[in-house]
């Protein structure tokens, strides 16, 4: 009699245990509207912070482009895949600078150093915003295994399309629709 009621006690803990731990839980997958997405690096994800020196010398951050979308291009010139879609992000960057951020990640750390880049950017007359990450912490933040990477982040930082491999003009306006795409219409 005493074995029975410890039995059933302790399968009416248990049951109480899961039910408390499955009440109200949202589906995998579900955000609450009013809950920010983590910070990560896939689709849907809050984009992780970074500071990094420009070619410029000036300094930038994620969080100083916030306000219009943002297109950020993981690369190094030692990339021939990288290489061949420099030209199509100066195209973009000449058409829809006024409508997106556009920032070239150079990964100095795997590339030929900081004067190889600036070198390469001016023989190429390369203008849009290039970011040196010289020590490869931003690379190893944002997880990037292949270049070239691109992410288009929206104007709150949410990282809203990714591709990896050189972008054609088609696929620059993909990620860019893709941000415009998750703006409340007013």
């Amino acid at each position: 009699m005493r074995k029975r009621y410890f039995v059933s006690l302790y399968l009416l803990l248990l049951v109480v245990t899961l039910l408390a731990g499955c009440g109200n839980q949202p589906a995998p997958g579900h955000r609450d509207q009013g809950t920010a997405p983590p910070e990560g690096v896939e689709v849907g994800d809050r984009a992780p912070d970074f500071t990094l020196t420009g070619v410029d010398g000036a300094r930038v951050s994620l969080t100083s482009l916030l306000g219009k979308p943002i297109m950020i291009n993981f690369w190094t010139t030692l990339c021939p895949y990288c290489v061949e879609e420099m030209h199509n992000i100066q195209s973009f960057y000449n058409s829809h600078g006024h409508d997106i951020e556009v920032l070239g990640v150079n990964l100095t750390n795997a590339d030929q150093g900081t004067a190889g880049v600036k070198n390469f950017l001016i023989v190429n007359h390369y203008t849009y915003p290039i970011a040196l990450d010289v020590d490869g912490k931003v690379g190893d933040l944002y997880l990037i295994r292949n270049i070239p990477t691109t992410l288009f982040i929206d104007t709150h930082g949410v990282i809203r399309f990714k591709y990896i491999g050189p972008m054609s003009p088609e696929t620059m306006l993909e990620g860019l629709a893709a941000t415009a795409a998750s703006e409340p219409r007013h």
